[in-house]
């Protein structure tokens, strides 16, 4: 379900910044012309529509996850795997082992995460990026 501003979102989200909830709604989420929606907003919104297109278009780079057989699936699999597969736990994994990044979505190609989950209007991304 898309967010469409609205009076009645405008006054929900009020409301809850106004209240000791221990979360703030987003005032980008505000009407443009309510007093609390952050100056920011437009120069946020424009550079996270760049992030994601730059995401999306990395992403068509990737190769599908694709059939489990062949010789360049089976290395990818095994070294997506090796960290699971040589320590008990994070804690175990030498520092000097550890690359200066990791990127589920390009390992030799291939991208081992599942498709974008939208959280809809209620603020759960926490827990979709644990599922």
């Amino acid at each position: 379900m898309d967010h469409k501003p609205s009076d009645e979102n405008d006054k929900a989200i009020s409301f809850i910044n106004k209240s000791d909830l221990g979360w703030k709604a987003d005032v980008c989420k505000l009407q443009a012309h309510h007093a609390d929606y952050g100056k920011h907003c437009e120069g946020l919104k424009a550079q996270q529509l760049a992030q994601v297109e730059a995401e999306l278009e990395e992403n068509k780079k990737a190769k599908e996850f694709g059939p489990k057989s062949g010789k360049e699936f089976t290395a990818a699999l095994e070294k997506a795997q090796s960290w699971y597969k040589n320590y008990n736990s994070a804690q175990d994994i030498p520092d000097n082992m550890i690359p200066d990044s990791y990127d589920f979505r390009n390992i030799d190609g291939f991208d081992f995460t599942n498709p974008l989950r939208d959280q809809g209007a209620c603020g759960s991304c926490y827990t979709v990026s644990f599922t």
